[in-house]
This record gives C-alpha cells, structure tokens and sequence, in this order.
C-alpha cells in the first residue's frame, strides 16, 4: 500500500493525510482489529489544524497543476481523455497516448507526417512495429510498394547527394529535413507527409540526433503551409530506429512548434497532435503521462514573447 501511495501526485498524497490527520484529531480507535473507533471528549485541535493545512495545500498544487488561474507554472496544460492539452494564441498543441493510425485526419486541412530515412527507401514501411508501417499497413494494406514508388516519382527531380550507406553501397541521399507530400495518395482521401529525421552511414550505423528534430518538423511545416494545412498528426520522430531517448525527442519537436508559432510563417498552424505510441490503452507509453505533463509546462517558457 505504500508503495503505491509513493507513486500518487503529491497533491494526493498531501489530501491522503491531511485527512488522517483531521480524522485522527476527533477520533480515538477503540479496537484495531474490529477498527472500532469513538469520538474524543474534546478534538484535538493541533491535529484537526495540521490536516486542514495539508488537505488545502494539496488542493492548491492540483489547481495549480490542472486548472487555469494565475500564473502557477502548469496553469495552460489541461489534462485530456489520452494526454495533456496546451493552447498558445490560434495555436492548439496536444500530446496523445495511442498509435499514428488511430486517429482521425479526415479534415481537408489536416495533414499526417511520417519519419523516413535520408534514402526513403525505409524497410520500416513493411514493419508494423514502426510508425511509418503501422500506418502504411493500416490504410493501404498491401500497398506499401505502391506508396514507395509514388515517393520515387516525388523525389526524382530533387537534389541529392551520393553517399556510402554501406560498406560497399553508394545510394543517394536527400538529407535530413526533407518532406515528401503526397496528396490523395492511390485516390485515398489521405494527406501525407514523409520527413526524413534519420541517417545511416557505413561504419555508424541507423541513427538520428536531436538537431535532426529540428529540422524534420521545420520541413513539415513547410509542407503544411505549402499546401495551406492547418491541423497535424505526428508520431514521436527519431525515438525509434534512429536511437533518441522518448523524452528527448517530445522536447526537441515541442521546441521546435514554439519556434513556429514565433515565425510569420508558423502562422498557418493550428492545431498540432504529437502521438506517444502506445500498444493498447491499458498498456503503458513510450513516455508516461506524468512526463508529458511535465514536457509540456517545461516548454510554456518558449511560447512567451
């Protein structure tokens, strides 16, 4: 029970014995085993007042923590059904708990991006285990193919760059930062954006760098605008097979969408959904809720002018 009660909000914890305290000021126990209890002659008074203090201050930390009032450092994150809720002017920031594929961008300004590699060659797009390929699989089943020949075709006229990706293997490379759109891809009514966050060199190995964040989610807003979309949904990028701690990552892209919403250009953004995988509703997050709680008063600081 105490180890249970160790993993609570301090909030709670402070409501738990405040409590006990109050209780334990105007009742004595009479019999434990028969949890027997009569009310003191006279309260005791010191206990009734130490519960009282503990019971109020631990109201004042959850207000603090979830309600809008003041200028508590969690007054703008509001708790929703699957994460937490921050709005800074036009712009609406979420970050949800579940999968890429799950949620619902059928809105005419709404926009799904996906990580890819610097090649865009991704094997991920077979593996339902990753973003890119739980989605993929999910809305075009057995059309991965399909969907990477459509990207071919997008990046044949676009720069690139020969590099060793193996030992022995030299491949074009678009770089880190690049953004595939694909409008109604295969008549779907689907907006996608591919965004290359990883790299792979000979001798290194897959991997992504949290500077690489900042780049792939300044391509996707350039999609956006370009095509004058106003709503995101995004999984966690470079946490995967490029390495990045979780944490990492929602820092690096919730930074990243506060140096947007400075920009003249990030104007155009409304509302944006950073999806935390999460195997099933009961299962646990790639970052708990607590964290991204805690991620996202974290950043208030970049959204002030």
């Amino acid at each position: 029970m105490l180890a249970q009660l160790a993993k609570q909000p301090v909030f709670g914890i402070l409501v738990f014995f405040g409590c006990l305290f109050i209780f334990g000021g105007v009742y004595k126990v009479d019999d434990y085993s028969k949890l027997a209890f009569s009310p003191y002659p006279k309260p005791i008074l010191l206990s009734i007042a130490i519960g009282v203090i503990m019971v109020g201050l631990g109201v004042l930390l959850y207000v603090a923590a979830n309600l809008s009032i003041g200028s508590f450092p969690f007054s703008k994150v509001k708790k929703l059904g699957n994460g937490y809720s921050t709005s800074h002017g036009t712009l609406v920031l979420n970050v949800l708990v579940g999968q890429i594929q799950e949620f619902d961008c059928a809105g005419s300004d709404c926009m799904v991006a996906l990580p890819a590699n610097e090649f865009f060659d991704d094997d991920c797009i077979h593996d339902p285990r990753s973003a890119l390929g739980a989605y993929v699989m999910h809305h075009f089943h057995n059309c991965a193919a399909e969907i990477q020949s459509l990207v071919k075709t997008k990046l044949r006229d676009e720069s690139s760059e020969n590099v060793p990706k193996e030992t022995g293997v030299i491949v074009p490379s678009y770089g880190v930062g690049k953004s595939v759109y694909l409008g109604s891809p295969l008549s779907s009514p689907a907006r996608i954006a591919m965004v290359s966050v990883t790299t792979k060199r000979a001798g290194i190995g897959l991997h992504a760098e949290a500077r690489y964040i900042f780049d792939a989610i300044a391509a996707v807003h350039r999609t956006m605008a370009d095509q004058r979309l106003s709503t995101l949904f995004i999984p966690l990028i470079g946490s995967g097979h490029g390495g990045l701690k979780a944490e990492t990552s929602l820092l690096c892209m919730l930074i990243s969408f506060a140096e947007l919403h400075h920009s003249p250009l990030g104007q155009n953004l409304k509302n944006v959904n950073i999806v935390v995988y999460s195997k099933s509703p009961t299962s646990e997050p790639s970052i708990s809720l607590r964290n991204i709680k805690r991620a996202l008063a974290y950043t208030e600081q970049f959204f002030k002018t």
